[in-house]
C-alpha cells in the first residue's frame, strides 16, 4: 500500500509484513514507523498532512501524529476484527471513517491533541463498505450493490453518525459519483440515476440508460456535472447545473457508442475532454458535445497509456504507438501514429512538457521520440538493451530515460544517446514502479516494498541507499 500527502509532499508505504515507512519525497532518509501484526491493506493521510492511518488485514488500525516529536510511536485504535477495506478523512482532517470486510463502519474524532476517539459505529448487514467518500455533510460508501449514506453531525451533537440512508435502487449498483448535494449512480442494467435527499429521504430520477452495465461514473471537477461510461462503450454527459426538462429530469447528452467495449474513463479537469479506454482508446469533445470521438486510436486492445500536460499517448497489442495533442480540434488529425514495435507495447512515458516520448515493447526495443514546438514527433533513437524492458519513465525536462527489467535498472542520458546506459545497482527483487520527482530524483520500488532514491546530477546519478 502507498499513500501520498498532497499538502506536504510526504509519502508513506507499507509492505506485506506491515512495515510502514515515511519519507519527504526529496530523497532524505526514510523514517521507519514500525511493523504491524500482519499485512497492511490501506494507508491514508489527512488533508492537512497531520495524520497517517494504516489499516491491517486483521483489523488493526495504527495512527501516527506526524507533527509530534514522538511520531514513530503509533496509537492503536480498537474496534475492527476483520481486514480494513476503507479509510477516509473529511476535508478538515477532523473526522476519520474506517470500514472492515465484515461490514463494521466506524467514525473517529481526530480533533484535539491526541485524536482517535470513537464517536460512531454502524454494522452493515450488506457486507463490506468500500469507496468511502465524505461530501456535503455525509459519508458515502458502496456495499452489496448499493450506495449508502450516513449524515455526519457537528461536534457537540448527541451523536455524530446518523442512521443509514440507503439509496433505494432497484438494481445492483456498479458505480457512483458524488456531485455536491447529489449522487449519480449506475447499475448492472445500465440505468443512470440522479439522487437527491429531502424530507422523505432519497429520491431519484432516471437520467438515461446505457445498453449494458455501467462501468464508471466520474464527477467533473469544478462543475455540477458528471460523465458515465457503459461497458458497451456508450458515453453520457449529465449536466446538473443546466435547466432541467419539464418533467424535472436533468439534461443528458448521449454520445454515439463505440463499436467495441470500454471499461475505464478519464475526464479532464473542467470537463472539456474525456478519454475512454478499452478495446480502443477514444478521445471525446465534451465541450462541443460532438457525437463521435474526435480521435480513435486503433482497434487493438490498449495496453499502455501515458499523459503529460496537453499530450497523451497510447500503445496497444498491435505494437503501434500513437500520440496526440489534446489542444488540437481537428479530431484524429491530432493523433500521430509513430512506429510499429511489431509486438505488444508494454510501457509508455511522456516528459512533463510533452517534449519527449519513450515506449517499450515485447520486441525488446525501447524507442524514443522528440516532439517539437509544433507538436510534431520525430524518431530520435531505438535502444536495444541486453534484456527486455518492462517499464519506462522520462524525466520532466526530457533529459533522462529510465527503464527496468526484473531487478535491473538502466538509465540513459537523452542528450548523449550514443553513450551506453548506466546500470543502477541496488534491488534484489523485481522492480514494480519507477517515478521521477521533477528532474532531480528517480525513485524505484521493488516487490518487497524496498525503495531506492537516485539523485540526478548534471554528470549522472549518484549512489542510492535503501529506504
Amino acid at each position: 500500500a502507498v499513500a501520498i500527502d498532497g499538502e506536504g509532499g510526504a509519502i508513506a508505504s507499507a509492505d506485506a509484513r506491515g512495515r510502514v515507512r515515511l519519507w519527504d519525497g526529496t530523497g532524505g532518509p526514510a523514517i521507519e514507523l514500525g511493523e504491524g501484526d500482519g499485512p497492511t491493506e490501506r494507508l491514508a493521510f489527512s488533508a492537512d498532512g497531520r495524520w497517517l492511518v494504516a489499516g491491517g488485514g486483521a483489523g488493526e488500525l495504527r495512527v501516527w501524529d506526524l507533527r509530534s516529536e514522538a511520531r514513530a510511536e503509533p496509537r492503536r485504535l480498537a474496534g475492527h476484527r476483520a481486514a480494513v477495506v476503507g479509510i477516509a478523512f473529511d476535508a478538515a482532517g477532523a473526522l476519520l471513517a474506517t470500514s472492515d470486510r465484515r461490514g463494521v463502519l466506524r467514525l473517529w474524532d481526530m480533533s484535539g491533541e491526541t485524536g482517535g476517539r470513537s464517536i460512531g459505529v454502524h454494522v452493515e448487514a450488506a457486507g463490506a463498505v468500500e469507496e468511502l467518500v465524505f461530501e456535503a455533510g455525509r459519508l458515502f460508501g458502496r456495499a452489496g450493490g448499493r450506495v449508502l449514506a450516513w449524515r455526519v453531525y457537528p461536534p457537540g451533537a448527541e451523536r455524530r453518525l446518523g442512521a443509514r440512508e440507503g439509496l433505494p435502487s432497484a438494481g445492483a449498483l456498479t458505480a457512483f459519483a458524488v456531485v455536491g448535494e447529489r449522487v449519480i449512480t449506475g447499475d448492472v442494467a445500465g440505468e443512470l440515476t440522479v439522487w437527491r435527499t429531502g424530507r422523505t429521504g432519497w429520491t431519484g430520477r432516471s437520467a438515461g440508460r446505457h445498453r449494458g452495465p455501467v462501468a464508471r461514473v466520474r464527477a467533473v471537477a469544478g462543475r455540477q456535472a458528471a460523465v458515465s461510461l457503459g461497458r458497451d462503450g456508450g458515453l453520457m454527459l449529465v449536466e446538473l447545473a443546466a435547466p432541467v426538462r419539464r418533467d424535472g429530469t436533468p439534461l443528458v447528452y448521449a454520445f454515439a457508442p463505440l463499436a467495441r467495449s470500454a471499461d475505464d474513463l478519464v475526464v479532464e479537469t473542467g470537463g472539456r475532454r474525456a478519454l475512454t479506454v478499452g478495446d480502443e482508446l477514444a478521445v471525446w469533445d465534451l465541450a462541443q458535445r460532438r457525437a463521435e470521438p474526435i480521435a480513435r486510436l486503433g482497434e487493438g486492445r490498449v495496453t499502455a497509456v501515458a499523459g503529460a500536460g496537453a499530450w497523451a499517448a497510447a500503445g496497444g497489442e498491435d505494437g503501434v504507438v500513437r500520440a496526440w495533442d489534446l489542444r488540437v480540434d481537428g479530431g484524429s488529425a491530432g493523433a500521430s501514429p509513430l512506429t510499429d514495435h511489431g509486438s505488444e507495447v508494454v510501457s509508455l512515458a511522456l516528459a512533463g512538457g510533452g517534449t519527449a516520448l519513450a515506449s517499450a515493447g515485447r520486441d525488446e526495443a525501447v524507442r524514443v521520440w522528440r516532439v517539437d514546438r509544433d507538436g510534431v514527433p520525430t524518431a530520435y533513437a531505438v535502444l536495444r538493451p541486453q534484456r527486455a524492458v518492462d517499464r519506462v519513465v522520462v524525466s520532466e525536462d526530457g533529459r533522462w530515460l529510465a527503464g527496468s527489467s526484473g531487478r535491473a535498472l538502466h538509465l540513459w542520458d537523452l542528450e548523449a544517446i550514443e553513450r551506453e546506459p548506466v546500470e543502477l545497482i541496488g534491488h534484489a527483487e523485481a522492480i514494480r514502479e519507477l517515478r521521477f520527482a521533477g528532474s532531480g530524483w528517480l525513485a524505484s520500488l521493488d516487490s518487497t516494498g524496498e525503495i531506492h532514491f537516485w539523485r540526478m546530477t548534471p554528470g549522472g546519478p549518484e549512489a542510492s541507499s535503501r529506504r
